[in-house]
């Protein structure tokens, strides 16, 4: 019983994963490719805002393909989308950057399980909790040289104006 537990386990996984891959496709094709082709910012890259015609194009994608939109994507819509009808395309420059941010990043979530994901293996555990613990003792490091630093120079000015 348990061999075959273990079994139909396995392939509900796999099954479930093959519909995750489908739809994972589909919602690039449709939804998060034309965003990204809307969204992306060309040069002057520091002058990046979205004029009303983009705010427009970003709501009439979203909506005709709202089901493929993750929640997060949905919050921000809606704050765009009153921003434009309520606000007459004032909206705020954080929004426009969070939109930037979440759609690109959910593409890459996308991609990677639909398997255009790393080539290369995943650093293993370890190497990332040494990675973590090495860069906070780096930043005490740098605080303790820095207060050592401090105190030669109050020490050089207090023994030069006993001079």
């Amino acid at each position: 019983m348990w061999t075959a537990k273990k079994s139909a386990d396995r392939e509900d996984r796999r099954r479930r994963e093959e519909i995750e891959r489908k739809t994972a496709d589909e919602r690039i094709k449709k939804l998060y490719e034309p965003l990204l082709a809307i969204i992306t910012p060309g040069p002057p890259y520091d002058e990046y805002y979205l004029d009303s015609q983009t705010q427009k194009w970003i709501i009439e994608k979203i909506e005709q393909n709202e089901r493929f939109a993750s929640p997060d994507l949905l919050n921000v819509f809606w704050k765009i989308r009153r921003a434009y009808y309520e606000q007459q395309g004032d909206i705020d420059r954080e929004i426009e950057w969070k939109i930037l941010d979440l759609v690109s990043s959910e593409y890459d979530k996308l991609k990677a399980i639909i398997g255009y994901g790393r080539i290369l293996k995943k650093e293993s555990k370890i190497k990332i909790i040494y990675g973590k613990i090495k860069s906070l003792l780096d930043d005490k490091l740098k605080e303790f040289r820095r207060k050592m630093h401090i105190r030669r120079i109050k020490k050089r000015q207090k023994k030069s104006k006993e001079e």
